[in-house]
């Protein structure tokens, strides 16, 4: 029987619609805060493109509630793509904002497309114990 032979049909055309999809660490640990201080060195969420085009993304978040005592407000969290010491970065809101990350996009598995954001907390008098939220991370396409 002649099953297999043949010339392949090369007239078909496949479309790949666009997703922009992404992947963010899991926890940002500022680690031991002191009331009414911001802490210091770099606290990075690693945030890598998992679609197929290259993205963007909004940031939004909420308050941090403590444990103990109080909460720190949404806007004593401060972000950026670049390392930055505190009040140098910019407030965290509970509205999406726009981020201009320009991650590329990936063209292999391997390596990652990935970019840090660096993030910073001022503790204000009144919080206790441990403090902690969240913060939602959405790919948009690339501007």
């Amino acid at each position: 029987d002649g099953g297999g032979v043949g010339t392949p049909d090369t007239s078909s055309t496949v479309t790949l619609n666009d997703l922009q999809s992404l992947d963010v660490t899991a926890s940002i640990n500022f680690g031991s805060v002191s009331v009414g201080s911001a802490s210091t060195g770099d606290h990075i969420a690693a945030i890598t493109d998992t679609g197929n085009t290259a993205i963007d993304f909004t940031v939004a978040g909420g308050n941090l509630g403590c444990t103990i005592l109080g909460n720190i407000p949404v806007g004593n969290q401060e972000y950026g793509l670049n390392p930055f010491s505190y009040t140098s970065g910019t407030d965290l809101t509970a509205s999406p904002v726009a981020v201009n990350a320009n991650l590329p996009k990936p063209t292999a598995s391997t390596p990652v497309v990935t970019d840090d954001t660096y993030w910073q907390v001022g503790v204000p008098d009144g919080v206790s114990g441990v403090c902690s939220g969240s913060t939602s991370f959405v790919a948009t396409a690339a501007i």
